[in-house]
């Protein structure tokens, strides 16, 4: 499934456009939820999900947990392929200024986007060293390598209004 990111706008998602500040019914004539909690549509075993206000779209997020084969663009960028700091990089230049670190995230507030901050190479060696040190190395091995993907890539990206 392929997803194109329309900066300060929505989605396209296989020809047909979400738009944020468009109404949820619009996008469930399209696909069918797959939960909803509270205010919050979820779709593609949860790897999109779309949040409302008033039932009009406020934000859109979109996640790659490697289970699901979502293709995510932003231009002809890759998301979730090209290394993180390519697409922070790509983001930063696109925004026309820096991205402002927030909790957990970087976002570009003059394109409405934010991609997870993602962990450092510190947190990696800790939590290497805490295996290590708890003698389970072996069973953290698959954690810690999705980890270590989730180091170098970006494993969500947001979509929001920003009122200017």
């Amino acid at each position: 499934m392929n997803i194109n990111i329309l900066c300060n706008k929505g989605i396209e998602l296989d020809n047909n456009t979400i738009l944020l500040g468009g109404y949820i019914s619009d996008v469930l004539n399209i696909i069918e939820a797959e939960d909803i909690i509270d205010d919050c549509y979820y779709f593609f075993e949860s790897n999109l999900s779309i949040t409302v206000e008033d039932n009009r779209i406020s934000y859109i997020e979109i996640s790659n947990d490697d289970n699901y084969d979502l293709n995510v663009f932003i231009d002809d960028i890759d998301v979730f392929s090209v290394e993180r700091n390519e697409l922070i990089n790509y983001l930063t230049e696109k925004n026309g200024e820096d991205l402002i670190h927030e909790v957990g995230t970087l976002s570009a507030k003059n394109i409405g986007i934010s991609v997870d901050e993602g962990l450092s190479q510190a947190d990696i060696d800790e939590l290497i060293e805490d295996a290590k040190n708890e003698g389970n190395i072996d069973e953290m091995m698959d954690s810690i390598k999705g980890d270590i993907k989730r180091m170098e890539h970006i494993s969500c990206i947001c979509l929001f209004n920003e009122t200017k």
